[in-house]
């Protein structure tokens, strides 16, 4: 099992879960959310679709927001919102009154105007995009039909493509893209959809964004930008307003958004009343487990910690021993009767290319299981871990490599990708050690080479949500 299988098993399971997997119960809704974040979200959601885009993709420019600029409200906006506001020495609420609203689109709108930015047509491409003009004097057609814009020094190029027919369907492409003949290069990052890819990663000297898009009369049109790593601090912003600016099929209603206004602004909202508490949550602190007995679990205890009233199902989980050292807990819940987890015949080596299964939010917003791919190095896992990681478990060609003890809580995102990082692991010696203290041996299973599709569908009953309190 290679790096190559454990990516494309990756792709696979992060747009769906195939029907014949089993699923865990979805967690159910949090006992409580954040007060303030509540009524920032319903002042927010009761704006224009139209507004709250904007607000994002001001927030940007003035606050280093790094998603989508796709108007739902989300932790990133919220804090985004509060950076803003501590600028600005107002009320720290998240949510923004007239005033507050026309200071975010002036403060936006000096950003752009101080780099140039604006959405540049590409005739060549047929696309346009949001750009720095003024970083970019550098300007030549490409053969593969588009546009590169550098920098004078050449740390930084971005270019529009639109490839012919004859180069490959948008999946090809999406497969082409992972290649390259420098072995330095690492794709940190790649999602697959029926109508777009993206894949983002980087190499010892610098970084690498690169989205490709599929039109209704079946075109390709895409773009791509690397930057040196230390220019990371500017244009890790400037890749996410790229990213929210590129219009593949041409600039349409993209001007509004780059050109900003800073006019009049919609009235604080009323607040809303608190939802129902039984409603689902928007944002619901989550953990992962994995199953090692009947009513057992296994678990981190940074994130269990963090958890005011954990639940596995509709059933309360209850923390029966820990251990500092390694970061593992075990917990009960009842009723809990998924097959235990199982383990390999031996631990990875050094530096192993590995997948982490862990449940989620897919890329279609339904629930299911993710899986990710990634690295160990010595006690550590190099993965784009999502919120609600810790406690997962990672495998690796010969069987469980560890599980994750680290909490990834909180996402680092660039143009709506989340970045690879560091996460401390439990290695599978210390997590059979840990369970077999506790009066819990781990069943041995035959690994075969399957790829992490074949490990999933093996081991996937046996990891399940735990959901939080807030």
């Amino acid at each position: 099992m290679n790096r190559l299988a454990f990516a494309a098993a990756a792709a696979i399971l992060a747009i769906g879960v195939p029907p014949a997997w089993p699923q865990a119960p979805a967690p159910p809704a949090a006992a409580s959310v954040d007060p303030a974040q509540q009524r920032a979200q319903a002042a927010f959601e009761a704006l224009p679709e139209a507004e709250r885009r904007q607000i994002q993709l001001d927030l940007n420019f003035a606050a280093e927001f790094s998603g989508a600029a796709l108007g739902a409200f989300g932790p990133l906006t919220y804090r985004a919102l509060q950076a803003f506001e501590r600028n600005n020495k107002s009320a720290v609420d998240g949510i923004l009154d007239p005033q507050e609203r026309a200071a975010l689109a002036l403060m936006a709108k000096r950003e752009r105007d101080r780099l140039g930015f604006r959405q540049v047509p590409d005739p060549v491409s047929k696309a346009s995009i949001g750009l720095p003009i003024a970083l970019l004097p550098k300007v030549e057609p490409q053969p593969g039909g588009g546009t590169r814009w550098q920098t004078a020094d050449g740390k930084v190029s971005i270019a529009t493509r639109a490839p012919a027919a004859a180069e490959g369907t948008l999946e090809q492409l999406y497969e082409k893209a992972q290649v390259s003949g420098n072995p330095q290069r690492k794709v940190m990052y790649k999602l697959l959809r029926p109508d777009f890819y993206v894949i983002a990663g980087e190499t010892p000297q610098g970084k690498f964004y690169q989205r490709m898009a599929k039109l209704p009369d079946g075109s390709l049109r895409g773009f791509s930008i690397a930057y040196d790593k230390a220019l990371a601090p500017v244009w890790n912003k400037l890749t996410v307003a790229a990213a929210n600016t590129f219009a593949p099929a041409g600039q349409g209603a993209a001007v509004a958004a780059v050109q900003g206004a800073a006019g009049a602004a919609a009235p604080r909202p009323a607040l809303a009343p608190p939802p129902d508490p039984l409603a689902p949550r928007r944002f619901e602190r989550s953990l992962t487990a994995v199953v090692v007995a009947p009513g057992r679990a296994l678990t981190a205890s940074a994130a269990l910690k963090a958890c005011q009233t954990p639940r596995i199902g509709n059933q309360a989980v209850k923390l029966l021993a820990e251990d500092a050292e390694t970061g593992l807990s075990l917990v009960s819940a009842d009723g809990l009767s998924a097959p235990p987890l199982g383990v390999g015949a031996a631990a990875p080596a050094a530096a192993e290319h590995v997948g982490v299964l862990a449940p989620g939010l897919l890329a279609d917003g339904q629930r299911g299981l993710l899986a990710l791919p990634g690295e160990i190095s010595g006690p550590s896992l190099s993965a784009a871990l999502q919120p609600g990681a810790a406690g997962a478990p990672v495998f690796g060609p010969r069987g469980l490599a560890g599980i994750v003890v680290s909490d990834p809580s909180a996402r680092l995102q660039v143009a709506g990708v989340v970045l690879s990082a560091r996460h401390r692991i439990a290695d599978a010696t210390a997590v059979e050690r840990f369970l077999k203290a506790n009066g819990v041996a781990l069943p041995q299973v035959e690994q075969k080479p399957a790829g992490l599709g074949g490990v999933a569908a093996r081991q996937g009953r046996s990891i399940v949500a735990v959901a939080c309190g807030q």
